[in-house]
């Protein structure tokens, strides 16, 4: 048994670092798919998903260009739990509340996360917080 636990760390290990090296070649797509394989695989080991918080950000940031809403918000709420207080965290919390509200049909996470976010916001974001949560009503 206990081999069996190294061999896992080690394949997680390898997985990440796979889709860290592409990252940075510049290989955003087999990234973003390399990616999805280790949340596929590893999704239920706390931690095995989460990259360093420059790799998480820009993996989840690439996604949300692509249109892949749901991998997106996958990746952002990784970023969340691994820098839940992260100066970008705000927005990020934001841009999840908008993509739960307009792509995902989850109102109710929505409000939540918009609602969690709007006090550490300022400016436009903030006016866009309060826009979102005055149209999920």
């Amino acid at each position: 048994k206990d081999g069996s636990g190294a061999e896992e760390t080690e394949a997680i290990s390898t997985a990440r670092a796979e889709v860290v090296r592409l990252i940075n070649a510049g290989e955003l797509a087999p990234a973003a798919k390399a990616y999805r394989a280790l949340a596929d695989r590893f999704g239920d080991k706390p931690g095995a998903v989460t990259l360093s918080r420059r790799y998480q950000y820009d993996l989840a940031n690439y996604l949300y260009s692509q249109s892949r809403f749901a991998d997106a918000a996958y990746a952002y709420e990784r970023f969340l739990d691994a820098y839940p207080k992260d100066s970008e965290s705000p927005q990020i919390r934001l841009l999840l509340g908008i993509i739960a509200a307009r792509e995902l049909n989850d109102p109710v996470r929505a409000k939540a996360l918009i609602t969690e976010a709007e006090p550490l916001l300022d400016g436009e974001a903030k006016d866009r917080a309060r826009a979102e949560l005055a149209n999920l009503g």
